[in-house]
């Protein structure tokens, strides 16, 4: 008996959860006088498609739909003696239970009432979840970074974000929710998983959105529902635009340009130190694209397409280790003699100057010492004498341009430059509904990115260092069926491929010289591959006031 109690309480807990991506509606029909109206028909139109739902209210005078796709409705009520009532304009949104009271006038003539504009109650009464949705034009207008719009979530209260430099291999705090860790928030997309598997950075959707493309859009950072319980963090979820009965397009395009770009610090002063004009790093970010929704079939089939492109030239500041100018001309400078306290002693050591293979003198400082061409001469027993390709290397390398704070300032300096990153991103994604009938729905979402991103050159003249390559891709299937008035099914399947290629710059065997940077990149190529399958299946009975 315990076994079976412990079953039905928790069914009935349940069944008032939503699948993450549906939005529930329920209400009570009472006449003027405040009683209940049993057996009143009711009937909900989704204004985009003209998709149907019909039921009646229970004995208690309630009615409830649940699994409904986000968006416009239009609910009727009407019953045998009573004016019918209509009211337009209802915004249910997503992983949002609603609800609307009507209420019926006694029929004396034949009369409808109408109520526009009126929205859904949007002070939760049914479940415990906190959070808040966006609808479209929200998620249209509202300013945001780079346009990815999970990023929303950082707006939120109780999270904890620190831009890009959040999301950190090695730290998870930044993106935390109330507490829990970036790692341990959801994100579904249409319902199904999309998630970055592989490190679980906050705000992270692997299928990426456009702000062009989502319908509708809710954060839920406390208390989410069992259906949502995956992790501790905020439950993110996203709605992709369908077609509706009317052609809807449109283009875009937002540049930011370089014109108010500062100048990074230690680049401005190298080039001061150097006699250089004062010229900022580039960041040039150009996102275009284009939208186009409509119908193949009025009130049956609709079909959605988005592409957006997305182009980067960012100046990024490099600092590498090179030989001197000394070093070069094959004179080594190490330090000669050092006081008990660690500092050089100069008494021993009084300084000087030495000669290169040029003929070049080259001064050193007290308390050290060098070694020339001359000096490796008269030390090398076998004649072997100085190694010529080395020198060769040593020459290769940029002349350096920072002389304090990089290298060990005797033999080896820093060399900074700026190099212009020039990225490439594109997003697809398309989606088709069909409504069989007004009691079976069905639709298909695909996405897939298209992305390049390359890595500085190791010095200026040479290719990337590497190039990260992203073709992400994913689709989802659903199918909802009102089996009876209070039964709805709504199945799933989604499946992500997380996929990416880190292209190196060399297959050639890597060498490292000790205090100095490479001449050239000795990065490798690696790539990963992770898919992801996810099913899903919602019950949703009605039973009386459960």
């Amino acid at each position: 008996m315990k076994r079976w109690l412990a079953i039905a309480v928790m069914f009935v807990c349940t069944s008032v959860s939503m699948a993450q991506s549906v939005a529930l509606l329920r209400g009570r029909v009472t006449d003027a006088s405040g009683a209940v109206i049993a057996g009143a028909k009711i009937k909900l139109t989704l204004v985009s498609t003209g998709a149907e739902r019909e039921g009646s209210t229970d004995g208690n005078g309630g009615y409830e739909f649940s699994q409904l796709q986000p968006g416009r409705y239009t609910l009727e009520a009407s019953a045998d003696g009573f004016q019918a009532a209509r009211r337009e304009a209802l915004d249910l949104q997503v992983a949002t239970s609603s609800t609307v009271d009507v209420t019926l006038g006694v029929l004396s003539v034949k009369q409808e009432v109408l109520v526009s504009g009126e929205s859904a109650a949007t002070v939760n009464t049914t479940d415990a979840t906190l959070g808040n949705a966006f609808n479209e034009n929200q998620v249209s207008q509202l300013p945001i970074e780079g346009r990815n719009v999970v990023e929303l979530l950082s707006l939120q209260p109780g999270v904890t974000f620190l831009g890009k430099i959040g999301n950190d291999d090695g730290d998870s705090r930044s993106g935390a929710v109330n507490g829990a860790r970036s790692d341990q928030s959801n994100v579904t997309l249409d319902g199904v998983d999309v998630n970055d598997q592989n490190k679980g950075y906050a705000f992270n959707s692997v299928l990426r959105m456009t702000q062009d493309s989502v319908e509708e859009f809710r954060v839920t950072t406390s208390n989410p529902n069992a259906d949502a319980g995956r992790g501790s963090g905020a439950q993110v979820t996203l709605v992709t635009k369908s077609g509706t009965n009317a052609f809807h397009g449109s283009a875009y395009e937002y540049n930011r340009n370089a014109l108010f770009t500062a100048n990074d610090y230690f680049n401005k002063q190298t080039e001061l130190d150097n006699g250089q004009p004062n010229k900022q790093p580039q960041l040039i970010r150009n996102v275009f694209g284009g939208a186009v929704g409509g119908p193949v079939r009025k009130d049956k089939l609709f079909f959605f397409l988005n592409y957006e492109g997305r182009r980067d030239a960012e100046g990024d500041v490099q600092t590498r280790t090179v030989p001197g100018a000394a070093m070069r001309d094959g004179v080594v400078q190490y330090l000669c003699q050092t006081n008990s306290d660690g500092t050089p002693n100069v008494s021993a050591c009084p300084g000087g100057s030495i000669q290169g293979l040029s003929g070049q003198a080259y001064s050193f400082a007290p308390g050290y010492n060098a070694l020339g061409a001359a000096e490796i001469k008269n030390m090398d027993p076998l004649g072997v004498g100085l190694n010529q390709p080395m020198l060769a290397v040593f020459n290769s390398y940029p002349g350096a341009n920072v002389f304090t704070g990089v290298g060990d300032e005797l033999n080896t300096f820093g060399y900074r430059f700026v190099s212009t990153l020039h990225r490439s991103y594109n997003t697809y994604i398309a989606r088709l509904d069909y409504n069989v009938n007004k009691n079976n729905i069905l639709f298909w979402r695909g996405n897939l990115l298209n992305d390049d991103e390359p890595s500085s050159p190791q010095f200026p003249g040479q290719p990337a260092s590497s190039s990260f390559l992203s073709n992400n891709k994913g689709f989802a299937l659903g199918y909802t069926a009102v089996l009876r008035p209070t039964l709805v099914s709504n199945f799933r399947w989604g499946f992500t491929r997380q996929g990416g290629s880190n292209s190196g710059a060399s297959i050639a065997p890597a060498v490292g010289l000790q205090g100095l940077d490479s001449p050239v990149a000795f990065s490798r190529t690696t790539s990963f591959r992770i898919p992801v399958n996810n099913f899903i299946e919602d019950l949703a009975w009605t039973h009386g006031r459960h």
